[in-house]
């Protein structure tokens, strides 16, 4: 078991599952090669380069590279980046993680991360991920008052109090019903958008992969010892902060249901008022499951959770989402600072506060981080306090 917290000038860290290893830096080479594939397919058929897009579905004029060298070259530094990731997770499987240098290995997953995240990627991956999160919460909305109506006596009376006010609204005409279908519409218009946000995503993973294969070299060669330690000692306060993060644009989307709309949505029709605050509800959501990472439920399953009550919670089913996010944010971050300064000092400043991506992003990473520290050396003292009483009983 890996020991997170062992001392400065202490033995190196035991890694006994090196599975583990071999397993991210399979999965990092594959994201590498189908990288290079859809960048032979971008310069071999132009018309196919996500760089080019004139529907609008990507904000070409944000994504670094594509606005300062063009789509064709932002390409080929796709192509490049995603050679030099396959050629690296090859000679690591093959020969071992020892046979190139730490700080090479380090050097190469930043600078693919650094490529893909910052150079192509722009504020269009955080806009698909608040669209997919709007329906994940809507069904996962319905899923949990399903449980609470079947485990607990006060859940049937919050549904009922749910379903008697949302029949208030549309009865009493507040918001027309005509709304919903139009709501549907835009809903069912994400599907052409599908193939979009499966580049986006699929870009968006590669980069975390390789941030993880430098971190992992990095945490084998001692690199992050301290820095361990401290985001461990801290992390309640962190996690706190990173639960912020979602806040101040979750709060300025809810004037929307009022009469005082923040945010030039004055006069805008009912659908997409209600569009815009499902749009915030991936950021509630967030709120909420970021403060599971230092709870009793983000380590075991509540017991109204189906199949899984009472069951520890895998560490990969927070961690994986939330590094996931975080990486989102991370390369959501420059190009929104960016076009935020050209909005002027004030109107920059006010952007900046209400989508803190580059606050958010940061805190979510160490909190995620935390969370995984903390989860193994909990298990670190578990086997080892296993082990003692073997001893003893020996």
């Amino acid at each position: 078991m890996i020991n997170y917290l062992q001392q400065p000038g202490g033995p190196p860290p035991d890694w006994s599952d090196r599975r583990t290893d071999r397993r991210l830096i399979m999965l990092a080479g594959l994201a590498g090669l189908l990288c290079s594939v859809l960048a032979a397919v971008w310069l071999a058929v132009p018309a196919t380069n996500l760089m080019a897009d004139t529907t609008g579905q990507f904000n070409t004029a944000l994504s670094l590279l594509n606005g300062l060298f063009g789509p064709t070259a932002t390409a080929g530094a796709l192509l490049g980046a995603g050679l030099v990731g396959v050629g690296t997770a090859v000679i690591l499987l093959v020969r071992g993680t020892a046979s190139l240098p730490a700080a090479l290995v380090i050097m190469i997953g930043i600078a693919v991360s650094v490529v893909i995240g910052i150079g192509i990627l722009n504020e269009t991956a955080i806009m698909m991920a608040g669209y997919l999160m709007a329906l994940v919460v809507v069904a996962g909305s319905v899923l949990l008052v399903v449980q609470l109506v079947r485990k607990f006596r006060i859940g049937r009376w919050l549904a009922l109090a749910v379903v008697a006010g949302i029949v208030v609204i549309f009865a009493t005409g507040i918001v027309p019903a005509q709304s919903l279908l139009v709501l549907a519409g835009r809903i069912a218009g994400l599907r052409d958008r599908l193939g979009t946000v499966a580049i986006i995503f699929g870009l968006a993973a590669t980069t975390l992969l390789w941030l993880l294969v430098a971190a992992r070299i990095a945490q084998r060669n001692r690199m992050l010892d301290r820095p361990a330690a401290w985001v461990l000692r801290h992390r309640r306060v962190i996690t706190i902060l990173a639960a912020l993060g979602p806040l101040p644009y979750c709060l300025i989307r809810l004037t929307w249901l009022t009469p005082w709309p923040y945010g030039g949505a004055e006069g805008l029709p009912p659908d997409i008022r209600i569009w815009g605050v499902l749009l915030s509800s991936g950021g509630w959501a967030g709120l909420i499951l970021t403060l599971g990472l230092i709870s009793r439920w983000g380590e075991v399953f509540p017991r109204w959770v189906p199949f899984f009550a009472g069951r520890p919670v895998p560490v990969w089913v927070a961690a994986g989402p939330g590094s996931f996010v975080a990486a989102i944010l991370l390369v959501s971050a420059v190009p929104m600072i960016r076009a935020f300064g050209a909005e002027g000092v004030v109107s920059g400043l006010t952007s900046a506060v209400i989508f803190p991506f580059w606050f958010w992003g940061p805190m979510l990473s160490l909190a995620v981080w935390g969370y995984v520290l903390h989860r193994r050396a909990g298990q670190t003292e578990a086997a080892s306090e296993v082990e003692s009483a073997a001893r003893t009983a020996g």
